[in-house]
């Protein structure tokens, strides 16, 4: 009897412990429940901007298309973003697989419409391919890896050899295409200064096979997308921009850019990390 009475509390608990994570995971509670080793959020009070945000403007119409809506913690360990290193991966563990050299640059990721105080980022220079000379990885506040950006700062200068490819991947037809926007850059939020200058952007699947191998690639699950920015004055492209996001950060932002009370912005995103 002692053992069944055991094995029925158990139950309860579990069920009560469900019964939270679900209670969390509604878009009312704006919530992640812990799963594994994927990502943990908490609510953040919101504080409004000062003025127009057009970074949060430019993510939803970017971002839009691909937005399947659903928040999702899972980790899916077989989601390799670049190289062999896998969606939330220990930043210790894929900065020594990638080799990448000494850190140019640490800083917090604030871009409005980001979540709060959740992602940053490390830069090293290099030549990555395809004229690529800058690379950012993107960290959740647990030091876990969750997307890429390389940056290419000088198009048809320097770089113009093969590098080491970690820029070089296949990808399907553009999903997307917008030159209603001023931000090029949204790790570091740089954006066009004058009406002079132009931004296109387009959003691509990356499919799940390496360019230099052979075969048909197939798109990931969950997808895993390619957002190329150029930026353009009368002197031609000043800057190209590839920012590698996973479908779960994709919905994670968008959420964050719609999140009630948008209207002049939220304070660095509205949602942030718990327990770290």
């Amino acid at each position: 009897m002692k053992a069944l009475r055991g094995f029925s509390g158990g139950v309860r608990l579990q069920y009560r412990l469900l019964g939270f994570c679900f209670l969390f995971l509604t878009p009312v509670g704006n919530v992640f429940c812990q799963n594994g080793n994927g990502l943990k959020l908490r609510p953040f009070w919101k504080e409004p901007y000062g003025g127009k945000v057009h970074s949060i403007d430019d993510l939803k119409k970017v971002l839009k298309p691909i937005n399947k809506g659903k928040l999702d913690s899972k980790p899916y360990p077989s989601l390799q973003l670049i190289k062999g290193v896998p969606y939330l991966m220990p930043f210790s563990e894929a900065a020594e697989k990638l080799d990448l050299g000494r850190m140019v640059a640490g800083q917090v990721a604030g871009t409005p419409g980001f979540p709060a105080q959740t992602l940053h980022y490390k830069s090293y220079d290099g030549n990555f391919g395809g004229g690529f000379n800058r690379l950012f990885l993107v960290l959740y506040a647990a030091d876990q890896f969750v997307s890429v950006q390389f940056v290419n700062e000088s198009p048809g200068g320097i770089n113009r050899g093969p590098g080491d490819r970690l820029a070089i991947l296949k990808l399907g037809r553009p999903i997307h295409t917008t030159s209603d926007v001023q931000v090029f850059n949204f790790i570091t939020l740089r954006k066009r200064g004058t009406s002079a200058s132009t931004v296109r952007i387009e959003v691509k699947p990356v499919l799940g096979m390496s360019a230099v191998q052979k075969g048909k690639g197939k798109i990931m699950k969950p997808p895993l997308f390619a957002v190329d920015s150029s930026f353009r004055t009368r002197s031609g492209t000043e800057e190209i921009v590839r920012w590698i996001v996973p479908q779960p950060i994709v919905n994670l932002i968008y959420h964050c850019c719609t999140m009630k009370g948008v209207g002049t912005g939220l304070s660095s995103g509205g949602l942030s990390t718990g327990g770290l």
